[in-house]
């Protein structure tokens, strides 16, 4: 299915209000959180088959929406991950050094060897 074809059902089937053959953000957010909704409800319930193919839902549709800024929107979405996975460990290495006690740095000069 093409891009015109997705946007021409969304009108006519759910009544979806478009700008030429481009869905707007908000209707996409609504779907997105709606199929979120799904994921969660399908894996607390242990469905997995489901759960994934909600999870493909998801951003199967994205591509409907022309004019956003996808690769910003990747980039945060990345950073936001790089920070939530990095600051548990800089936590724990922290937490780790407390409990051995006095690290010995005898010898240690900070100099390069050659």
């Amino acid at each position: 299915m093409i891009r015109d074809e997705g946007s021409l059902l969304m009108v006519f089937l759910l009544g979806a209000v478009t700008k030429v053959a481009h869905t707007k953000i908000t209707y996409m957010r609504a779907l997105f959180n709606s199929h979120l909704e799904s994921v969660n409800a399908y894996t607390e319930e242990g469905n997995v088959k489901e759960a994934e193919n909600f999870k493909d839902f998801t951003i199967r549709d994205l591509e409907m929406v022309d004019n956003y800024a996808w690769g910003s929107a990747a980039l945060i979405h990345l950073h936001k991950g790089l920070n939530v996975a990095t600051t548990s460990d800089v936590r724990i290495i922290y937490h780790f050094l407390g409990l051995c006690g006095r690290v010995e740095t005898t010898g240690y000069t900070g100099v390069q060897p050659t």
